[in-house]
């Protein structure tokens, strides 16, 4: 795959506070990253860095090959991006906005303005001045802006602010079209797990300033994937009935939800016996049993908590 972003030992400090500690990375053409991480773990100082916004104490950046420090033009000429809230000017329209910010980028035509404004949705109110925009239509417009120039990476940090459930789910098309069919490289930063969950190729994830993990959904929520089996119990009498199974082996935890609901867990490999056992010592007892559901399992929402908290981080 083709390299977008390469991260090797970067370090950044501000005053005495070491904030990024030997980080490397590397993200790829064509995939959707997640760059999770509590707040103050690193994650905006990082982005700055890639985008020329702080400088680097130690360590190098590389986009697509060209070095942000030696090459910072070519480099940031491959880049679009958002960092923090989109600023535009709020006397102008968004498409006197855009029209500005295309002068300044060398080979965007009106038709591409035309695309990115179609792209983001904001057709209907691209002539209408942006101080009346809500913080929604503005990070739309922010992320036309970013696109105007067809860049080979894009950079969001918290990208869904501000959006209503379907404009999240349309962001979240853009971006995987964009990665998945143009060959972007799409970074993203965000607290939204579920979302991240929904929208990423692979996730990134930082704490105190060191990168902890780098995998892909399905490769990080299998690796915290626990070995133990919880199920809940729907039936006619469940303070009862549960006392009745949470005796059958000392194996067996749960707890009573309500008169009619209980959850138990057990190791997953005395699963094949339990789960007749168990059901078959409820029905000999007298016990209606109305639905047995398997708990779900992980997901990244999960893995994250699990991971900061084991590295006594917490989240904001």
């Amino acid at each position: 795959m083709e390299t977008a972003i390469e991260i090797r030992g970067l370090n950044k400090s501000f005053g005495k506070r070491h904030v990024l500690k030997d980080v490397n990375l590397t993200t790829y053409a064509g995939e959707v990253f997640g760059f999770l991480g509590p707040n103050g773990a690193g994650k905006s100082t990082t982005i700055k860095m890639i985008v020329g916004l702080l400088s680097i104490d130690e360590g190098q950046i590389s986009i697509c090959g060209n070095d942000v420090e030696k090459n910072f033009e070519d480099a940031m000429k491959l880049v679009g991006a958002i960092v923090e809230n989109p600023e535009s000017y709020k006397n102008l329209t968004g498409l006197q906005n855009l029209q500005l910010y295309a002068r300044i980028r060398k080979g965007v035509t009106p038709e591409r303005v035309q695309e990115v404004i179609e792209l983001v949705g904001l057709s209907n109110r691209i002539k209408e001045k942006v101080g009346k925009y809500s913080l929604g239509m503005k990070q739309r417009l922010g992320l036309a802006q970013a696109l105007l120039h067809h860049p080979k990476v894009l950079i969001l940090d918290e990208p869904t602010n501000g959006l209503d459930p379907a404009g999240i789910k349309t962001l979240r098309d853009i971006l995987k079209k964009l990665a998945h069919e143009e060959g972007v490289c799409v970074l993203v930063s965000s607290h939204m797990m579920s979302e991240m969950e929904l929208m990423c190729d692979r996730v990134g994830i930082i704490m105190n300033g060191a990168m902890v993990d780098v995998k892909t959904i399905d490769e990080l929520v299998a690796s915290a994937a626990s070995d133990t089996l919880t199920f809940h119990y729907y039936v006619d009498r469940a303070e009862e009935a549960f006392k009745t199974v949470s005796e059958y082996d000392e194996t067996i935890s749960g707890h009573v939800m309500d008169e009619t609901h209980f959850e138990i867990s057990y190791p997953s490999d005395k699963t094949d016996r339990f789960s007749g056992e168990l059901n078959r010592k409820l029905f000999e007892s007298g016990y209606s049993i109305y639905s047995i559901t398997p708990v779900t399992n992980k997901h990244l929402e999960d893995v994250f908590l699990q991971m900061t908290q084991e590295g006594g981080s917490q989240i904001a």
